[in-house]
């Protein structure tokens, strides 16, 4: 393994020790793990990096570096993460991946595979950080796996064991579709040179798009049926972490439709307020978070952080905006309870790793509670 020969391409070996730091990362726990150090792994592949993107594309080097971004996303290196997408961009675009007529060749079905997850990886992170997508719709064929799980199956939510012939992604494919359009209607340079009247439309018709495709879910794993104050305790023991993604992605994705509307004339009031909407996803968000403690860790913090801190600064918002609305308190509550999370999570770190994330999201909050009841006093003052 040290001293390869000069006939192996770099991209096999790296490949190999890739995948072994993958596997012992999400192994951690297991005793039999306990001396393995995955991120010494992680540095060797990164240092063979220069030596596989001089050779020639292949599969190998595209699943490193696939595996390298899915390693190196989740801690929070998101900036270096999106460098290392964009090479799997390329190397995908030179191996045809993008295109379904590849499905036909030796491993084509895995090739095709690979470029969902990049699909739907790149369209999150342009939805979520504000830039354009790598990846253009016109540029790819975007038929579904005919093994792809579908959205009305629980296996999308709940830890369940899959059939080898069955192909799940970290998100669901319709879902990464929508966060398309979603960008690129509301978000692109092409989106802000449209008039109001079309924008709206675009509003409407994503905000229907995505309650459509959460109808289509399970019955019981609708996220509204998790995301209050009284569901039993017992109804999350089942969800994957999958599952929880895939709430608050839809949560984070409504929020993000309702967010992109302007100050527009009253002759769209027959359309519901989107700062309402906003407002109600953040709410709903918040809850959701409250109810999944047990999901919440330093390993999952960074793929959790801007679902976490949008909901906040948006409920914070309308906490100062509206300090007379009824729903004050129970808003000022939840965010004390998002509080009391992070500051139990920032005490039970110390006594392992001190991770500082919680400590910032906690001492967040707390500030922006105290400048909320200082709105609210200046209104009842007046």
């Amino acid at each position: 393994m040290n001293n390869p020969p000069n006939s192996t391409p770099t991209a096999n070996v790296a490949c190999l020790i890739a995948l072994t730091a993958m596997v012992t990362q999400m192994h951690r726990l297991e005793p039999g793990f306990a001396d393995a150090d995955p991120d010494a792994y992680m540095q060797t592949v990164l240092t063979l990096l220069p030596r596989i993107l001089m050779e020639e594309i292949s599969l190998r080097s595209l699943e490193t570096v696939v595996i390298l971004f899915s390693y190196i996303l989740p801690i929070g290196q998101a900036r270096s993460a999106s460098l290392l997408l964009a090479m799997a961009v390329r190397m995908l675009y030179s191996l045809g991946g993008n295109r379904y007529s590849v499905i036909h060749e030796v491993e084509g079905s895995h090739l095709r595979a690979l470029f969902w997850l990049c699909y739907g990886l790149d369209k999150d992170m342009a939805i979520r950080f504000g830039y354009p997508p790598l990846m253009k719709d016109e540029d790819c064929d975007l038929q579904l796996p005919d093994n792809y799980v579908l959205s009305s199956s629980d296996h999308q939510f709940f830890m369940k064991p899959l059939s080898s012939q069955e192909l799940l992604f970290p998100s669901d494919i319709r879902l990464s579709l929508i966060k398309s359009k979603l960008y690129r209607l509301l978000y692109s340079d092409y989106a802000r040179g449209q008039p109001q009247a079309r924008r709206l439309q675009y509003i409407r018709e994503l905000d229907q798009e995505i309650r459509d495709l959460k109808s289509s879910f399970p019955a019981s794993c609708w996220p509204d049926f998790f995301a209050t104050e009284n569901e039993r305790n017992y109804s999350f023991h089942d969800l994957s972490i999958r599952g929880v993604n895939l709430h608050l992605e839809y949560y984070f994705c409504l929020g993000r439709i309702h967010s992109a509307v302007r100050p527009y004339s009253q002759e769209w009031s027959f359309l519901p307020s989107s700062a309402d909407l906003f407002y109600q996803e953040s709410r709903s968000m918040l809850l959701y978070i409250s109810r999944i403690r047990d999901f919440l860790n330093w390993h999952t913090f960074w793929i959790h952080a801007q679902f976490i801190l949008t909901a906040v600064l948006s409920l914070f918002r309308h906490l100062i905006t509206e300090p007379n609305a009824p729903t004050f308190g129970n808003d000022l509550r939840l965010l004390e309870s998002i509080v009391e999370i992070f500051a139990d999570l920032d005490h039970e770190s110390r006594a392992t790793r001190r991770f500082a994330p919680f400590s910032f999201t906690a001492g967040l909050t707390r500030r922006l509670i105290f400048l909320a009841k200082q709105a609210h006093r200046k209104f009842t003052d007046q």
